[in-house]
């Protein structure tokens, strides 16, 4: 059994140091009237997936690859579920579209961020081992598998999207699980 150390909205694993978000203390706020529009439902999901996504939560020197995947992940459940329970109080203002061009805007902003903090947690690596120049050798570096491709974070957010949706969602379900079927094709 895993043993988890709670602290200041994290979860750090105690036998392998991985750290997690502490989702029990998450509250979705994604919260959008009957009027709005289809900029504010995105800017609300990538507000509410951006916390998720920090960067102790994928970098790689400290997480496993898995850990890695699991957070961006449960990152993407947060945001989609979150956006599901704002526009099932709206439904009439927010077509099946609407919600499936909000998912995909969001993977590639999930996607820019997960990089970002990845690449930006190597080089803090890097710059803080001993070395003539102050950088690390390429053998600090972690192998390509361990960095989070951009295909596995619409993987990701398609399969957060069929775990949030009812089962009365036919249609849209049927589009989330053709994407991701796509991409297990592909990749």
């Amino acid at each position: 059994a895993r043993r988890y150390f709670r602290w200041c909205g994290l979860l750090l694993n105690m036998a392998t140091c991985e750290v997690h978000p502490d989702m029990s203390r998450r509250r979705a706020h994604v919260s959008i009237g009957p009027r709005a529009h289809k900029p504010q439902l995105r800017a609300r999901m990538r507000t509410a997936v951006k916390a998720q996504l920090r960067a102790v939560f994928v970098d790689p020197t400290l997480n496993s690859a898995v850990a890695v995947r699991r957070n961006v992940y449960h990152g993407l459940l947060h945001a989609v579920s979150a956006a599901l329970a704002a526009v099932g109080r709206s439904a009439a203002a927010h077509p099946a579209g609407g919600l499936i061009g909000a998912v995909r805007e969001l993977i590639g902003f999930a996607a820019r961020a997960v990089r970002g903090n990845q690449l930006r947690c190597l080089g803090m690596a890097r710059a803080g081992t001993p070395d003539s120049r102050g950088g690390g050798s390429a053998a600090d570096t972690p192998r390509g598998s361990t960095l989070v491709d951009p295909s596995e974070v619409a993987w990701c957010a398609w399969t957060a999207l069929l775990t949030a949706l009812p089962a009365s969602c036919v249609g849209m379900r049927g589009d989330a699980r053709s994407r991701r079927t796509r991409l297990e094709v592909s990749g």
